[in-house]
């Protein structure tokens, strides 16, 4: 019963966390170099700042979410998740393309420890796979919004697509 639960809100959080933005960012950067006229080099640099930021503060996040509540600390890093894009939407030809790509690194750099803990209490030696079930999900979701977003950027355009991304994100993370 409440195993399920459990593991279904994981995957959902998990999904909201990797699958709706930032396994398809280049979706959106793609979209976003051509109408700007931005350089490949400058999505390579986004790139560059989010993995490198991660890298840096994986450790740092690390210590701080198991310290920290839960529940808020998961919160914080969606709308970190959620500022990312937003700082796209209102300044990407600007310095605002590095600060969203700072903001992202905070969501990626924690991506692998908040639910692997959640889980553990709840399935004991299945943690591992019940971890992995959850990842995999992750991955499902980006395969089910990769091709919602590519919709989305050629019907509305993509500050409208990230706008719903944005209420994905917040749903999927809710519950």
């Amino acid at each position: 019963g409440k195993q399920w639960m459990v593991l279904a809100g994981a995957a959902l959080f998990q999904s909201a966390l990797l699958g709706v933005w930032i396994n398809i960012t280049g979706i959106f950067l793609a979209q976003i170099r051509v109408e700007m006229g931005l350089s490949v080099t400058q999505v390579s640099m986004y790139y560059t700042c989010k993995n490198i930021g991660a890298s840096l503060l994986g450790a740092v996040l690390a210590g701080i979410f198991f310290r920290s509540n839960k529940k808020i600390y998961m919160a914080v890093i969606i709308l970190a998740e959620i500022l990312s894009a937003l700082l796209l939407v209102v300044g990407a030809d600007t310095w605002l393309w590095y600060a969203s790509a700072a903001a992202c690194s905070l969501a990626q750099g924690c991506s692998g420890i908040m639910v692997p803990y959640v889980l553990n209490p709840w399935f004991g030696e299945k943690a591992g796979l019940a971890t992995g079930t959850v990842m995999a999900a992750s991955g499902l979701a980006s395969a089910v919004i990769s091709p919602l977003a590519s919709y989305l950027i050629e019907g509305y355009g993509w500050r409208t697509a990230v706008f719903w991304m944005f209420g994905i994100m917040a749903v999927m993370a809710l519950a």
